[in-house]
């Protein structure tokens, strides 16, 4: 500035100096940018707090900001209002470097806790025995700050005392076979009567550990489990056994025709599509909790159909199920499954009257007692899947008829609430054109299997009962 304007003209550079002029005042604009950067970094450093494993990136990201700064940043964030942030910044890396030590200490520690772990119960197998060699291998493969934190190794230690146990208890077990083996072969021919041997030699087989089982299935070359398997499929025909004599029968059919009178024919199992199942010589069959499906069903003069599991067994009858008025026993559908109960519907000359064109008929079934009838009929019947009926018959011309009268649940509530009978009148009978040969049958009826026990029948004659 010192030069005069003819003087001026003469620098020939002075474009140089405008450019480095310029350039200077760029520099210090990047100077202040730079020291700029230093203060949010040192707050980022501030904010970190108690270091965890968390902050892992945030302490990289930090390092790497540092780093990229310029020395005389660098040298202002070590001193940046007399704070050197770089030696917090240290500070957390050598925190998390001893943070993801100690994890990976940890890491490997819990390998061998989850090999503990996974040895589970302890059985004299192979598998069994791997599991603890191999956790026991990968424990000795730590260091001695890894193995500290090894928080199971009485599992392990109680794990390995278990297995040398059973090794000596090993050959005992097999002791156990031999017996077992000399078992079968005294079975012989298979009868019903050998049900409960088989069953205790499947029990004992069962409770031999898996080695003595493999040991059992191959002794001195034979397989004495397939022997137990064809004796229990002889079992597995048998469908009914005749308790007296304890004779299995592959059918019903064949049960009953062997069974004499005074015995029980039991079912052991259920029964489809039996066809017609006939009581004829004085038993009694047996539901024994099973089902038993039939297209009909006669069960009268002395022969009975009942179930001894009491609430599990089941009849169902597409056909008819034929009972005698004094020993049908009937099944009722309670919360917990079917019972059979003795039933009675039995029509007294005394609770019918009649006259030229009507006639009054009372009747009331029992289930065996007052209290019964009282515990299962005081609601209703079809809450147990029962219905209490009449069935009348009659012939109009050449013509026979017939109608189900099935009486209201109130009505039976309230006849059974009160020890009174049920009552059904039917009138206009004078024509006898249209009504003659009129008979009534007082009917208990299980809805759900299809049995029906029935009165004697009333047959009306328009003046005196005729029972």
């Amino acid at each position: 500035m010192a030069l005069t304007k003819e003087q001026r003209a003469l620098v020939s550079n002075l474009n140089v100096w405008e450019e480095a002029n310029a350039k200077y005042h760029e520099l210090e604009l990047a100077h202040r940018e730079e020291l700029a950067k230093v203060r949010p970094l040192a707050q980022r450093v501030i904010d970190l707090g108690e270091i965890t494993l968390a902050d892992k990136a945030e302490i990289e990201s930090i390092r790497a900001a540092y780093n990229a700064l310029e020395p005389f940043a660098q040298e202002y964030f070590q001193n940046y209002y007399g704070h050197n942030y770089l030696t917090d910044l240290k500070a957390a890396e050598t925190k998390l470097a001893a943070l993801e030590k100690a994890a990976a200490d940890q890491a490997a520690a819990q390998i061998v806790i989850d090999k503990i772990n996974a040895i589970g119960e302890v059985t004299y197998t192979p598998e069994c025995k791997a599991k603890i060699d191999d956790a026991k291998k990968a424990y000795m493969a730590l260091t001695k700050e890894q193995r500290a934190l090894v928080s199971n190794l009485n599992v392990w230690e109680e794990a390995n005392a278990k297995y040398h146990e059973l090794e000596l208890a090993h050959r005992e077990e097999l002791a156990k076979v031999r017996p077992l083996v000399q078992r079968v072969i005294d079975l012989g021919e298979i009868t019903w009567s050998d049900k409960a041997a088989v069953e205790s030699i499947r029990a004992d087989y069962e409770a031999l550990q898996p080695f003595a089982q493999e040991y059992f299935q191959n002794y001195y070359g034979h397989n004495y489990l397939a022997d137990l398997e064809a004796a229990e499929a002889k079992l597995i025909a048998v469908v009914a056994v005749v308790k007296e004599s304890d004779m299995g029968y592959a059918t019903l059919d064949e049960a009953i025709s062997a069974a004499q009178a005074g015995q029980t024919v039991v079912l052991v199992k259920n029964v489809e599509n039996a066809g017609n199942v006939v009581l004829m010589q004085g038993i009694t069959l047996d539901l024994n909790g099973n089902k038993l499906s039939a297209n009909n069903v006669l069960a009268i003069k002395g022969n009975y159909v009942v179930d001894n599991q009491n609430a599990k067994g089941i009849l169902n009858v597409k056909g008819q199920f034929v009972l005698d008025e004094n020993n049908g026993s009937v099944p009722v559908r309670t919360e917990d499954g079917y019972h059979f109960y003795q039933s009675n519907v039995k029509i007294n000359a005394d609770m019918v009257s009649q006259n030229a064109d009507s006639f009054l008929f009372k009747f009331r079934p029992s289930l065996g007692s007052a209290e019964l009838n009282r515990a299962i009929l005081a609601n209703g019947a079809a809450d147990n899947g029962l219905q209490i009926r009449i069935k009348l018959t009659w012939v109009n011309g050449d013509t026979a008829m017939e109608q189900n009268v099935v009486f209201a649940e109130n009505l039976v509530q309230e006849a059974y609430m009160n020890d009174m009978a049920l009552t059904l009148g039917v009138g206009g009978l004078a024509n006898g054109e249209q009504f003659h040969n009129v008979q009534v049958t007082a009917q208990l009826v299980s809805v759900d299997s299809n049995v029906v026990v029935s009165s004697s029948t009333f047959a009306y004659t328009g003046n005196v009962p005729q029972l």
